[in-house]
């Protein structure tokens, strides 16, 4: 009960604080991309999906190119600069309040790869994932941090990000 009080406080107060940003970028990535948000279906608590919320970063797919290729081509100016200051994950603040993520836990993960996860991979569903507004260091659970969490890949990052 105390980390759910703690996570409505921390994003209302979060939101309050950067609602000057919102009020900023809001206007300018209508006016120069035709998505304000990018909002994929990410695996919770208990595996439950949810819609992970983000400012949108990435013009749209031209014809021709594939969701595949180097997204480093497709990122704009201003979708530079909100990833640089991590302002991109200021809209998950929203996902917090509404208890879909936490401040604390393990990255939440794509929903299509739940099938994908082992009976010990899974337990990382048995908390809630945690927002990135702010906190990339805290990815992870804290057994996963000194762990070097940020550079390994594949199983060895979903193990990592399970509670041991």
């Amino acid at each position: 009960m105390f980390y759910r009080i703690r996570d409505i406080l921390f994003a209302i107060f979060g939101l309050l604080i950067f609602s000057g940003v919102f009020i900023v970028f809001v206007p300018l990535l209508a006016l120069t991309q035709q998505r304000v948000f990018f909002v994929q279906q990410r695996t919770g608590y208990r595996g439950k999906p949810f819609w992970l919320i983000k400012f949108s970063t990435l013009r749209d797919i031209l014809p021709g190119e594939r969701e595949e290729d180097d997204q480093r081509k497709r990122l704009t100016i201003l979708g530079r600069f909100l990833r640089k200051f991590s302002f991109d994950e200021l809209p998950q603040l929203w996902n917090v309040l509404m208890g879909e993520m936490s401040i604390v836990g393990p990255r939440p993960l794509i929903h299509e790869y739940l099938d994908l996860y082992s009976t010990e991979q899974r337990r990382r569903f048995e908390v809630r994932p945690v927002s990135q507004a702010g906190r990339r260091s805290m990815a992870a659970t804290p057994s996963a941090l000194p762990s070097g969490f940020n550079w390994m890949f594949g199983t060895s990052k979903i193990a990592a990000s399970c509670w041991t």
